[in-house]
This record gives structure tokens, C-alpha cells and sequence, in this order.
């Protein structure tokens, strides 16, 4: 795999994975197809040496692995760590909000988004969708769906620079006010459209043209009750991933055809039926996620929406740019560059060892969820993969684990921000983070190996460390290293305007942690051994 290919296949996981649900989707029917067997939590586990599994917990965590050719206590386990997640705006249980004549929904801010960065740009709605089904016994089940409008539906205004005149001074965002996404303008029609109507209707007639009638749409379709209760035959679904086949919008792995919906031109002609396209009042927030979750799943039988984690994300495809396109613009690169190049590698995992990737979920909010990395995912396939919690801990004390997650490069405007003698540029190679409060996890053993690694892997490497007089943020590798007893360096491609709805990097730094990780998990001597 080279550059070209690589950065192309990493473009189309970022823009079919707007949540971390969909990540996970993708992620699993890339192992699936790659051979993994996905294990279900609630069912007994039987594992064979040299084999490939996967398993998915609340649809936003995976954990994939090569069990490897030897015993994991007498070669210690490689481990990977990312996370799904990435900041965004969820939308609230009961969001709508009308006021002049526009309907806006209220948001949550999730993580710590820049929010100044969400402003005056298309929105794109996607998350997941808990429903009420008919199954084929025509029981009432509960399932769970993707849903991705993949389109810009909203948009949030900034307020005019000629009514705050300090705008560009001291701006104060209020997430409570200034975040509410315009959805809807509450009109119920056009003079204008009709005249349209009526000048089209004319010069149609002039020419021939036979009308049978008009069709007055909303613009979506208004089903009726008796259609929304057979809307398909019903696919009972166990988890998010279950069904590799399912529509959850761009599949990062396949071509896309056109979109099958209206492009919402008010006129158009469909053989000799005239339609006129009228603008009808705004649908209720859970009736419109429950005509998308139908679209995207015609064969299941969805009665009724009764619980969602909808969240707002850029709807702007990744794109190279600079006057070399040397640099990489995309929603999202922290952390999902990670886990991508966990992915690539994870596949390649050959040798004696038990290689795992861990993408957890929750890490931009703490991480103590049921998916997140400070929950009990990890330790608890671990104690399945090796039941004797002797020679679980044997392993574990011969074991490395590498932590991903975006670092900051050096922003050219505001070097005060940095330390002067530890400079992380664009397109110079994964960055070592290191922090004397060890809110990394990196010490100088495990920042050892990861440089002995890069070595390997013919590729340079960098070193960030905060500046003294400013905190330092954290990851998920000193919770995993703390709770599991695993050596653990923290390590991320360079990056710049994290946690902007839009985030750079370099056009070679994804390639080059995935470089360094291909050396991880193929690797077949350890040298970690003569440390312990």
C-alpha cells in the first residue's frame, strides 16, 4: 500500500463515519471481510491460536485481535489504543425551538468542541436511532438502527458583525444560545413559486406538452400510519454492527451511486406530470428521523422512534490542500486517523504474539461508559482471552500498548503557546508525548521502544511536552495503563486546529503511524522481554 492509496481509503472512512456508531460499522465490516469472526458478549467464546476475532460493545467501541502463534504469558500481548469519538453538537431529547419564523433545535455540546469553528457552514445530522419493531412473530421488539442524513440540514447564523461590534474583539459563545442549528423556515408557501408555476405551466401547453396533474409534496414523504406500520419486513438487530449490508450512508469500502431523494428544487418534471414542490410546515423532530430510519432500512419493520443519540457533524468531504497539497483538511481526524491506522495494521498482525485494537468510545467525556476506555471493556476480553488471572498478569507485565491520539503541532501564528525546544511539525513523523504528571503514559521505557519501533519502520519521530505554566490535557492510555498493569507509551500524528469542526495534518502523518504500527504488530521478536 502506498501513500496515494492509503490517504484515499482514509478519506472515505472519515466522511462514512460522522459518529462514532458509524466508525465502529465501518471498522467491523472492514474486519469481516478481512476474515475477523465477530464474538458476541453474551455468548461463550471459543478461541483458536492464530486466529482473527473482533467484538462490539454499545455500537461506539471495538476491540479486535490476532490471537497470535504462542501462549499471550509467554510472549506478552501488542496492544493499540484510540478512541471513536470526536467533538460535536448532540441534539437534545425534546430539541425543537420556534422563534421569528425559524425552527432551530437545541444541542448539547459534546467534548470540548472549538465552537467558534461550527459556525456558518452546512451541518450533516447522523447517530443512532432505538426503535420499537414488529417481529416476524409480529411481537413488539426493541432494535437499533443507523441513521446519516448525509446532506447539509441546518446551518448556525452567526450574528451580523453590525449587531456585535466587538465580535471580532471579545466574541463570548453561550452554547445554550448561539448553538442552535436553523432547521426550518416555518412558511407554508410562495407567490413567487406559483408564478413560476403558472409561466411553466403556459410554455409547457405552447409546446405540446400534455399535464394529467399537479402533486403538491411536502418534502419529505408524509406516510400515513397504516405505511409506517408495514414498512418492510422486520431484521431483528442485536448491535449496531450486525448487519454488514445495511445502508448507514457513504460506505468508506465501496463506490457511491447518486442519491435516490428529490434534489429539493421546488419544479420538476416527471415524464408528463407536473409537480410543484411547496414548503410545509416542519415535521416533529422524531417523525423525521423515523421516515430516514425507514429509508435506510426499507426491509425492517420500525413502528416508532423511542430513543436517539443524534449528534451534528461537518458535512464537507476531507481534502488535501496547500500550493503542495501537503496538508490534509477533514472533520474528525482526531481521533478517527487513529483509529484507521489501527485498522490497516491490525489486519497485518502476524508472529507469536496476541496483538489487540482497542477503539474505545467516550474519551472526549471521560471515558467512564460502558464503551469508554475507564470501563470495563478491555479487562473483561482479556480475562476471556486468558481465564488464569496468573498467567493474565503474567502476560500483561510482558506486554506494550500503544496509545493514539492526535498531537498538537506547532501553530505558526501563536508560538508563545509552546515549548520553544520541543517544536512538532506537519509531516516530521509520530509525536512522543510526554508529561511529568503523567497524564501520558509514556516513561522512558516504553518512550524507548516506541523509538526503537520508528526505527525500525524507517520513519522520524517528534517529541511534544506542555509548556510548565499550562495544563496538560490526557488520553486514554493512563487509564488502560493503570487498570490492566500494560507498559504504555502515548503517541499521535502532529495536528493542527484540534477539536475545530475541521482539523489539518500532515499528508504523510497518517501514513507514517500506520508505518510504525504495521511494525508493532508484525514484529516477531519482543524486546520488551529483557525489561521485565
Amino acid at each position: 500500500m502506498n501513500l496515494e492509496k492509503y490517504n484515499e481509503d482514509l478519506f472515505r472512512f472519515l466522511n462514512s463515519s460522522p459518529t462514532s456508531f458509524h466508525a465502529v460499522f465501518n471498522m467491523a465490516k472492514f474486519l469481516s471481510a478481512k476474515g475477523f469472526v465477530r464474538l458476541n458478549e453474551g455468548k461463550p467464546w471459543k478461541i483458536k491460536k492464530d486466529s482473527r476475532y473482533y467484538v462490539v460493545r454499545n455500537d461506539g467501541g471495538i476491540i479486535a485481535f490476532y490471537t497470535g502463534e504462542n501462549q499471550p504469558w509467554e510472549t506478552g500481548m501488542r496492544l493499540c489504543g484510540a478512541h471513536t469519538d470526536s467533538p460535536a453538537l448532540k441534539v437534545k431529547p425534546f430539541p425543537e425551538t420556534d422563534a421569528s419564523g425559524i425552527t432551530s433545535l437545541g444541542v448539547e455540546v459534546y467534548g470540548g468542541a472549538l465552537l467558534n469553528s461550527w459556525f456558518d457552514r452546512g451541518l450533516n445530522l447522523a447517530g443512532r436511532i432505538t426503535a420499537l419493531c414488529l417481529d416476524s412473530d409480529h411481537k413488539d421488539v426493541l432494535s437499533t438502527y443507523l441513521v446519516n442524513f448525509n446532506k447539509p440540514l441546518a446551518v448556525i447564523p452567526s450574528l451580523p458583525i453590525h449587531l456585535d461590534r466587538d465580535a471580532n474583539n471579545k466574541r463570548h459563545l453561550n452554547p445554550q444560545v448561539d448553538m442552535r442549528p436553523v432547521v426550518y423556515i416555518n412558511s407554508t408557501g410562495s407567490k413567487i413559486v406559483n408564478r413560476m408555476a403558472g409561466s411553466l405551466e403556459f410554455d409547457l401547453q405552447k409546446r405540446g406538452g400534455n399535464i394529467n396533474q399537479s402533486v403538491v409534496e411536502s418534502s419529505l414523504p408524509d406516510l400515513k400510519d397504516s405505511e409506517l406500520s408495514h414498512a418492510g419486513k422486520h431484521s431483528e438487530i442485536s448491535s449496531v454492527a450486525a448487519l454488514p449490508d445495511r445502508n448507514c450512508g457513504n460506505d468508506f469500502s465501496m463506490e457511491q451511486g447518486e442519491p435516490s431523494a428529490s434534489d429539493g428544487s421546488f419544479i420538476e418534471f416527471q415524464g408528463s406530470v407536473y409537480r410543484e414542490r411547496t414548503i410545509a410546515p416542519c415535521k416533529p423532530f422524531k417523525r423525521l428521523l423515523l421516515e430516514q430510519a425507514i429509508m435506510e432500512n426499507p426491509n425492517s419493520h420500525i413502528k416508532e422512534v423511542l430513543g436517539f443519540d443524534m449528534f451534528f457533524t461537518d458535512v464537507q468531504e476531507p481534502f488535501y490542500t496547500g500550493f503542495r497539497q501537503e496538508m490534509i483538511s477533514a472533520p474528525r481526524l482526531d481521533n478517527l486517523l487513529s483509529c484507521h491506522a489501527g485498522l490497516k495494521s491490525i489486519v497485518r498482525a502476524q508472529g507469536p504474539a496476541l496483538s489487540i485494537l482497542f477503539c474505545a468510545d467516550h474519551e472526549e467525556v471521560g471515558s467512564e461508559t460502558l464503551g469508554g476506555a475507564r470501563g470495563s471493556f478491555l479487562n473483561s476480553v482479556l480475562s476471556r482471552l486468558i481465564p488464569d488471572s496468573e498467567k493474565r498478569f503474567m502476560a500483561s507485565a510482558k506486554s506494550f500498548m500503544i496509545s493514539l491520539d492526535n498531537a498538537h503541532a506547532h501553530h505558526p501564528a501563536h508560538g508563545e503557546r509552546y515549548d520553544s525546544l520541543h517544536p512538532v511539525q506537519l509531516n516530521q513523523g509520530p509525536v512522543l508525548k510526554t508529561n511529568a504528571s503523567m497524564r501520558y503514559a509514556s516513561d522512558s521505557e516504553s518512550s524507548a521502544f516506541f523509538k526503537h519501533l520508528c526505527n525500525r519502520a524507517g520513519i522520524a519521530y517528534q517529541t511534544f511536552v506542555m509548556r510548565s505554566d499550562m495544563p496538560c490535557g490526557s488520553t486514554i492510555g493512563p487509564a488502560v495503563s493503570s487498570s490492566t498493569g500494560i507498559r504504555t507509551v502515548d503517541v499521535g500524528a502532529p495536528t493542527l486546529g484540534m477539536h475545530a469542526i475541521r482539523e489539518i495534518t500532515g499528508t504523510e502523518d497518517p501514513f507514517m503511524l500506520f508505518l510504525m504500527l504495521n511494525e508493532l504488530f508484525s514484529m516477531a521478536d519482543q524486546p520488551l522481554l529483557s525489561l521485565t
